[in-house]
């Protein structure tokens, strides 16, 4: 294995032994996954124009790169839509490493040969990469011995990056976010932290709206949130937030200008927006600030089986159904009815057989500290939530009030 830095300012000479000029870069394809090198472009100094050199008409490539053809041949250098230039391209750029979840610098490129070939085997995201390109990895080795240290290796494989979209402008991967949006929405806004505007505004283009609002909602900074938001536009802004829970559509809304939160409320669907314009009434510190109003109600009168049809027709999320709460006609909260009851129950058995009553609940205007101090008493995986005259509002869930107590630690 060898490195780009090897090549770089490396003579190039003709069949002739004629000094053509020295290596400045080299050129791979975007929709080639397995990274050969094409090219060469050969500098001929400031004020001569560089010429290309086709891989194939590499001889041998040791001291000096020897072409097997006259200088007079070569032509020159004019970059195709789908080249990318190692040094300009990917060379102290950043790119998402999709094995270790995070965006890191290029400090090197790592090449591989196979006969004539030469491919690219990985980048150099470590110190070794970059002390190596300063000429004084040398010196750090044999200062490290003395020591018993040794500068770490930190090599990415070729087929475990993605390079930006603005890393490359304004060349265009045949699939650009290819292996990046396969990534758990959790990871991807680890990443999301660590991208630049247009980075970010690039890769929310290629998610759909689902996982899009699932990333969004995971970026942890209010202020990110909100840039994201601004460069996707209010249409597809709002496309993603009536894609999320309404707890976490209120949550970002609320940490926005009131004319931006307005504003993307007013682009809504009309009944997703009313669900948060109604969480947005509550104070952030209270049941009402942490309850969504995703959840399953179900009346006294219905059966096993009924209920059961009822959730495969109503498809709720995984994370809203720990509990069914029972209500009355006019939504008046009577019981909670565990999911593990419902399944191991008989088709035939009614709801208000299963009922767990009273339910433990928390009103709208209780304060935080007092919900999670009543989830840990209680051991709930979810706390239903009712205003003063018992109508259920909504619940919240064991993760809203993990994420609370951690906020709290910090």
């Amino acid at each position: 294995m060898f490195y780009l830095s090897d090549f770089q300012g490396s003579k190039v000479v003709d069949r002739k032994g004629a000094v053509v000029g020295s290596i400045s870069d080299m050129i791979i394809k975007a929709n080639s996954p397995s990274g050969a090198v094409v090219k060469a472009v050969v500098s001929r100094g400031r004020k001569t124009a560089p010429v290309v050199v086709p891989w194939h008409q590499v001889a041998a490539c040791d001291e000096a790169v020897i072409l097997s053809v006259d200088r007079e041949s070569l032509a020159t250098y004019v970059p195709d839509p789908d080249d990318v230039p190692l040094c300009k391209a990917i060379l102290d750029k950043q790119i998402i490493d999709v094995k270790g979840i995070r965006v890191v610098r290029v400090n090197d490129v790592a090449l591989s040969r196979t006969d004539h070939a030469v491919k690219v085997a990985g980048v150099d995201t470590g110190l070794r990469g970059l002390l190596r390109r300063l000429g004084l990895l040398r010196v750090a080795e044999v200062t490290g011995k003395l020591f018993g240290w040794a500068v770490p290796e930190r090599l990415v494989p070729w087929n475990c990056v993605e390079p930006l979209s603005s890393a490359i402008s304004p060349i265009t991967l045949s699939v650009p976010w290819s292996k990046v949006v396969k990534l758990h929405p959790a990871d991807l806004a680890d990443i999301v932290d660590d991208l630049d505007l247009h980075e970010r505004r690039s890769l929310f283009n290629v998610l759909d709206d689902e996982v899009a609002a699932q990333t969004l909602a995971e970026v942890e900074e209010p202020k990110i949130q909100e840039s994201i938001l601004d460069t996707l536009g209010r249409e597809r802004a709002s496309d993603i937030l009536e894609e999320m829970p309404p707890d976490d559509a209120a949550d970002i809304l609320g940490d926005l200008p009131p004319h931006k939160a307005t504003s993307l409320l007013d682009a809504m669907e009309d009944e997703e927006a009313e669900e948060v314009k109604s969480l947005l009434s509550y104070r952030d510190d209270t049941a009402g600030g942490l309850m969504t109003t995703e959840l399953v109600k179900v009346p006294l009168d219905f059966t096993v089986e009924q209920t059961i049809r009822y959730l495969r027709e109503l498809k709720p999320d995984a994370d809203t159904v720990y509990y069914l709460y029972v209500v009355d006609a006019a939504d008046r909260l009577i019981g909670v009815l565990p999911l593990r009851d419902l399944i191991v129950s008989e088709p035939d058995v009614t709801v208000e057989r299963l009922t767990v009553r009273p339910a433990v609940s928390a009103t709208v205007d209780m304060h935080a500290d007092e919900v999670v101090e009543l989830m840990a008493k209680y051991d709930y995986l979810a706390l239903p939530v009712v205003d003063h005259q018992g109508v259920l509002k909504g619940s919240i869930t064991v993760d809203d009030v993990m994420e609370l107590a951690l906020e709290s630690k910090r």
